[in-house]
């Protein structure tokens, strides 16, 4: 799992909020490595709270994926900006994706080898090579 830092703007993070947050990263589990890094930054305006969550990826945090959001309740806000960040993420994964594997243009025009194939006058390759190897 990613690690994670919680920090709160003129305050401190309740340990029921780290857990909170700890519970909801699950979602982002398949698309991050042991390697990444997470930041939450809260903080408190007037009535509303901000989340901000930074998602550091890749190789020596080559990948950098920030979002936001802001509501009245902390958990509804944080929920909110992990679910921005699961959508981000699973494109980013989707474009990354080798979308040649199995599916090449090759595959199409090679004919496969079956049983339906004996029946034709045409010798195999290993007859071919048996035959050449009894004769020497």
């Amino acid at each position: 799992m990613a690690k994670f830092e919680i920090t709160m703007r003129h305050g401190s993070v309740p340990k029921s909020l780290e857990s909170f947050v700890d519970e909801k990263l699950g979602r982002l589990e398949r698309y991050l490595t042991d390697s990444s890094r997470i930041e939450f930054i809260l903080e408190k305006e007037h009535e509303t709270f901000k989340c901000e969550m930074i998602v550091h990826s890749g190789r020596r945090g080559g990948q950098v994926v920030v979002h936001d959001d802001a509501s009245e309740d902390v958990r509804t806000s944080i929920d909110q900006v992990i679910e921005k960040m699961s959508r981000r993420l699973k494109k980013s994964k989707e474009l990354r994706k080798d979308h040649h594997r199995g599916s090449g243009l090759g595959e199409e025009f090679a004919q496969p080898a079956s049983d339906s194939d004996a029946g034709t006058d045409e010798p195999s390759y290993e007859d071919i090579v048996n035959r050449q190897l009894k004769g020497k």
